[in-house]
């Protein structure tokens, strides 16, 4: 069924398919695909085209696709990629995930998601480092495809919301390009990740932008 539709529908039927999502018609795609539009229901992604929030994790799971096509937990991945924000932004408890979607999936979004406390505690950046150089290998792949999706929507964001996550962003990559081992899939998104800050930064001559891309290790 078509991801599109789908979405659309859920939305013109929102009160209707939220009794249904436990459904044994459905598949686990399609339930993520459900539960995140519930979840993000009314939020909006940062940016000029105020688009909904929903469009991001579903975007994110056609990167995981992409990036992930020849792994053998692909199907996994893509879900957990379409609920990764809804522990941290969606008012979702892992166990409620546990529950929907089982252990594996639950404990991929929890991995993902940044507890405010400790991160106000050390910082955004140090957080977020520490985070990204202790995941497993797949759940970094996941991490750095929404990176990439974020990164390719800043165009259309204010100058400073721009400058703080393009800065956050390259800090982020040469941490973990310097202190963990990375496999050829994290090289590839990582490398798409610096060419759109690039593109971003001819776009608007940013002389900031071109300097982080020279600290780019």
């Amino acid at each position: 069924m078509n991801i599109l539709f789908l979405y659309f529908n859920y939305i013109t039927f929102f009160d209707t398919i939220q009794v249904n999502i436990g459904s044994d018609n459905m598949n686990n795609y399609d339930r993520a695909l459900l539960f995140a539009t519930i979840k993000h229901k009314g939020k909006y992604r940062k940016g000029l085209s105020h688009k909904e929030y929903i469009t991001h994790p579903i975007a994110v799971s056609k990167l995981v696709e992409k990036y992930m096509r020849d792994d053998d937990e692909i199907e996994t991945f893509k879900v957990a990629a379409l609920l990764h924000d809804t522990i941290e932004d969606g008012n979702t408890t892992y166990e409620e995930l546990k529950e929907i979607f089982g252990e594996k999936v639950a404990t991929i979004v929890q991995d993902l998601s940044s507890n405010k406390i400790e991160q106000k505690k050390i910082g955004k950046d140090l957080y977020l480092s520490n985070k990204m150089l202790n995941m497993n290998d797949k759940t970094l792949t996941l991490k750095l495809c929404d990176r990439l999706h974020n990164v390719s929507e800043l165009i259309d964001t204010s100058d400073d919301f721009k400058n703080k996550y393009i800065k956050e962003t390259t800090y982020l990559v040469n941490s973990i390009l310097m202190y963990r081992e990375l496999n050829q899939t994290h090289l590839m998104i990582i490398n798409d990740i610096m060419m759109t800050i690039k593109s971003i930064a001819n776009v608007n001559n940013n002389a900031m932008h071109k300097k982080l891309l020279i600290q780019y290790v």
